[in-house]
């Protein structure tokens, strides 16, 4: 295990990202610095922080594996799974796309493209979708694009 270490200012040091890569950056004292290494994620060399990187890659992965003595997923397995799910919320999902979504272009290429938030997004969801959804009348599809437009208005 290294030894915790701090840069001198326009030092430079690595450190993990949000994403588990690693990267380098001029020491400033701001609040960002000072907070990575309070946190124990400041290395003197990419060799070091790759090390660090990969075993917190592996901790990570063995809370995925965690299970308490009810066979039940521990509750850190639960919030890590929330996480991963809100993440691919934002990524094209590897599944087939269902048919109701199946337009040119996808409600999804037009949501990111104008940039929608979650409101207007549902608004470009429902409309597209209305009628093609099964078990899901048209009109009620409409309803609900309405419903997230009043939401929308409201929030301005």
């Amino acid at each position: 295990m290294t030894e915790k270490w701090k840069p001198k200012i326009c030092e430079q040091h690595w450190f993990i990202d949000r994403d588990g890569d690693v990267r380098y950056h001029l020491w400033t004292e701001w609040d960002s610095d000072n907070d990575k290494y309070d946190f124990g994620n400041c290395f003197r060399t990419q060799e070091e922080a790759e090390a660090a990187a990969e075993k917190v890659k592996a901790l990570l992965l063995s809370l995925h594996e965690q299970e308490d003595v009810n066979s039940q997923k521990t509750p850190i397995f639960e919030s890590l799974q929330q996480e991963d799910c809100k993440k691919r919320a934002f990524i094209r999902p590897s599944h087939t796309t269902p048919d109701h979504y199946r337009l040119n272009p996808e409600p999804i290429d037009v949501i990111r493209g104008w940039n929608l938030g979650f409101c207007l997004g549902n608004v470009i969801k429902y409309i597209a979708r209305a009628g093609h959804k099964a078990g899901e009348s048209r009109d009620k599809d409409l309803h609900k694009a309405m419903e997230y437009l009043r939401m929308e208005l409201e929030d301005e």
